[in-house]
């Protein structure tokens, strides 16, 4: 779902890089499964610089070459496994060349840590009987690096915390 400039494009002035749309923590090495490209082929190579923008997330390498004669050039994308339960993150990677317009494209890496959230409610209580005054409480059994939005749904009524 790139919107890309065609005239630009066409003219061999601008890049256009792509990513999978996603991965995986422990996933490793997604080998060629980047690409960079640019309109026509070029008489000599194009040394095309790329970044990630969340390191701790993902790694790119820092160029790839566009050889003479060719419009694309694959890579590989390097998926870091961390320890830390941090949640998806978007990392966006930018493919850019003194000489072109530049090009960003954003892959999603899905956190393979897990929390194990608590509730604890009482065991009875009476209809209609209001708050509980704070003997419920919902804890995460994990520290977060961020929020986290937890919805607590009972299958006899409504819960609300």
């Amino acid at each position: 779902g790139k919107i890309v400039d065609m005239g630009a494009y066409e003219f061999g002035r601008i890049l256009a890089i792509y990513a999978p749309e996603s991965a995986t923590e422990g996933d490793g090495t997604l080998t060629g499964q980047g690409n960079v490209a640019v309109g026509h082929s070029q008489l000599s190579d194009i040394i095309v610089s790329l970044t990630s923008d969340d390191t701790s997330e993902l790694t790119v390498p820092a160029s790839v070459t566009i050889p003479a004669g060719q419009t694309n050039a694959p890579f590989d994308l390097s998926v870091i496994n961390d320890a830390q339960l941090d949640g998806t993150r978007v990392v966006n990677i930018t493919a850019s060349n003194a000489l072109c317009i530049s090009d960003s494209d954003a892959i999603s890496i899905y956190d393979n840590e897990t929390a194990v959230l608590g509730v604890t409610i009482p065991a009875t209580t009476l209809e209609g009987g209001g708050l509980l005054d704070r003997t419920d409480e919902v804890v995460l059994l994990e520290l977060l690096g961020r929020n986290v939005l937890a919805e607590v749904v009972s299958d006899v009524g409504e819960v609300s915390f």
